[in-house]
């Protein structure tokens, strides 16, 4: 079988327990994964993006509950003074690896405006639309989908 997923992270630590989890569930062969920042040094073109990258303002990180803030490394937690940085480096790389699909991105509670007006400004050359909010188990919009076209 053929390769028709990377996925990135750049932890070395985060992938090797994706590698793991890959290898018992059986489908090791259908993915590369890589040490990536974002989009960087990604080529290729692709149908669907699926991030949930670090989203956590960094004053708030001392905030979260225990079971997050215990476990989860800084870096992956970590999205800035307002939670949006890795977006910010993530949406310039999309039109070239995804001209034509999806791009679903988790997001914070009160962040799902601020990145559908990120996804949607700037993309001269790249036309985002179908902008659809998700609800988490509580109802509130954490996550971002949008279809991505080139334009003509």
């Amino acid at each position: 079988m053929s390769i028709i997923g990377i996925g990135t992270d750049i932890s070395e630590a985060a992938l090797a327990v994706a590698r793991d989890n890959a290898r018992r569930l059986g489908v090791e062969d259908r993915a590369q994964w890589l040490t990536r920042n974002a989009l960087e040094d990604i080529g290729g073109c692709f149908e669907i993006l699926v991030s949930n990258p670090p989203y956590v303002r960094t004053d708030d990180i001392g905030g979260l509950d225990a079971e997050v803030r215990c476990f989860d490394p800084w870096h992956a937690l970590d999205g800035g003074d307002d939670g949006l940085d890795v977006f910010r480096r993530l949406i310039p790389g999309i039109p070239s690896a995804i001209p034509n699909g999806w791009i679903v991105l988790e997001v914070g509670y009160d962040q799902p405006d601020a990145v559908a007006q990120l996804l949607s400004s700037g993309q001269s050359e790249l036309e985002i639309g179908d902008i659809e909010f998700c609800p988490d188990v509580t109802g509130r919009r954490r996550c971002v989908a949008a279809r991505t076209r080139r334009r003509a």
